[in-house]
């Protein structure tokens, strides 16, 4: 009998984490750029583009936590290294499971 795949599981709190350290960044480069502390003169014309990419990026990823959470998007799109809960067990934590095989079909 064929086994069945083990299903991706997502801690949210490591989710949640990543994406704090990313606000963190963001700020920490917003203020860099605020009193030019950022070194060559490249690296000052960059800072903007490369805050925005922060932003959008936790923005997009913000918005795909949501959907998860209202049950419209399903957890493995957000699934990433940062984010697995493997095959521990984890008593006090929020984990999301990949949806099985029935529920993706439905949708």
């Amino acid at each position: 009998m064929a086994r069945s795949p083990t299903r991706k599981r997502i801690v949210l709190s490591y989710e949640l984490a990543e994406l704090a350290d990313a606000c963190q960044a963001a700020r920490i480069l917003s203020e860099a750029i605020e009193t030019r502390q950022l070194g060559s003169d490249y690296d000052q014309r960059q800072a903007p583009r490369a805050l925005t990419a922060i932003l959008s990026i936790t923005w997009a990823r913000l918005k795909d936590l949501t959907r998860v959470s209202r049950g419209d998007l399903d957890p493995v799109r957000i699934h990433a290294p940062h984010n697995d809960a493997g095959s521990s067990s984890f008593q006090d934590e929020i984990v999301l499971t990949e949806w099985d095989a029935r529920r993706k079909g439905a949708r």
